[in-house]
């Protein structure tokens, strides 16, 4: 039964699907619809437990086992079993839940479309369009510069359609978690300025060779777009100085800890500190601590900061680290496209900017 579930999740939808690249040149050797795309709907894990309240305005209809039940009220997730109808079903051979006027409270937040309760995850599952209403308004937060928000509904639409190829043959296909993949907040963080500009760029999408791209983004570049990681075949991902991010919160920036507070953040005591490694984009590859080399990322993540462009200078008992960016650096940096709209640039003179060699192509109607 679970996997029926995820086939007719994986396949609702598909024949809208058909109709991709109405209209558009082609896109090259690989077949993008076939490839990447089998439904108009997403998977979004919101959630991983197996308890919880579960809220609707009216009723909601429970699909299990190819019995349909009706409910009212509330429901209540409790060990990874659904009380309903006076009877007690068990979540891990999947549970479809779908509300009668559209969206479904999970812990606070409201949610569009259904909900897709597996095995301790909880899945909201929705069309693309409606996702990124939230996911633009979560990541570039209440902005005013129409083609920036065109930008980001661009690259996060590409963004979650290639992942939607590749996980696929998994019981969701993104994460609502921006440090696994967008912010994804449900349907009250959304505003009209971020719904617009989904509804005007509705399908489109960046690709490369036939594929859609590695869309990647992060929030300021610090004045010069970071070099893909090795391994990533991306040539449309490539580091270079951006004008655009200059004046953004995030241009520079200074953190400042005592020994005694780098020392627990790192878990030893520090004789020795310094940056021993960069990239060709000035991110740090490895610092050499007590002579011993750890990963920049790493660092980053221990002590927090917002970027892995640095330096670190002792002063006294003081360690002061100063920096530039917030983010990794790759693809589009989210205030050069504020920046970029602001001097009258298009969204697709911005996605060309970030994203050099990928074109727009619409994969629906």
């Amino acid at each position: 039964m679970g996997e029926d579930i995820a086939r007719s999740v994986r396949y609702w939808g598909s024949v809208l699907i058909l109709l991709g690249l109405v209209g558009c040149a082609p896109i090259g050797r690989k077949k993008l619809i076939t490839t990447y795309i089998s439904t108009t709907w997403i998977r979004v894990l919101i959630d991983e437990t197996d308890n919880g309240i579960i809220k609707f305005r009216d009723g909601a209809t429970i699909t299990v086992g190819g019995r349909s039940i009706k409910v009212k009220g509330e429901l209540q997730l409790k060990d990874g079993y659904v009380q309903a109808d006076g009877l007690t079903l068990d979540t891990r051979d999947g549970v479809v839940i779908t509300p009668e006027h559209g969206y479904f409270i999970w812990k606070g937040h409201r949610y569009r479309g259904k909900l897709i309760l597996k095995a301790g995850k909880v899945i909201n599952y929705l069309p693309l369009e409606e996702y990124l209403y939230s996911v633009v308004a979560a990541e570039m937060g209440y902005r005013r510069e129409f083609e920036a928000l065109k930008a980001q509904a661009v690259a996060a639409r590409t963004y979650a359609v290639r992942k939607m190829g590749e996980r696929r043959n998994r019981d969701y296909d993104i994460h609502a978690a921006p440090e696994v993949d967008q912010k994804y907040m449900g349907m009250d963080n959304e505003y009209v300025g971020a719904r617009d500009a989904v509804n005007v760029t509705r399908g489109e999408i960046l690709v490369y060779g036939g594929e859609p791209i590695r869309a990647v983004y992060s929030a300021c570049c610090g004045g010069y777009t970071n070099d893909p990681p090795e391994g990533w075949d991306t040539p449309y991902l490539v580091g270079k100085p951006d004008p655009y991010c200059k004046g953004s919160p995030y241009e520079r920036w200074r953190v400042t800890l005592s020994r005694g507070e780098l020392e627990a953040k790192l878990g030893c005591r520090v004789q020795s500190i310094k940056v021993v490694a960069r990239n060709r984009a000035g991110r740090v590859r490895f610092v050499e601590i007590n002579g011993k080399r750890m990963a920049g990322g790493e660092f980053r993540v221990r002590l927090e900061l917002p970027s892995t462009w640095f330096e670190v200078k002792e002063r006294g008992d003081s360690i002061i680290i100063e920096g530039r960016g917030y983010g990794h650096g790759y693809g589009m940096c989210q205030w050069g496209a504020i920046g970029m709209a602001k001097r009258g640039y298009s969204y697709r003179q911005i996605l060309g900017f970030y994203y050099p060699g990928a074109r727009v192509v619409r994969y629906m109607r």
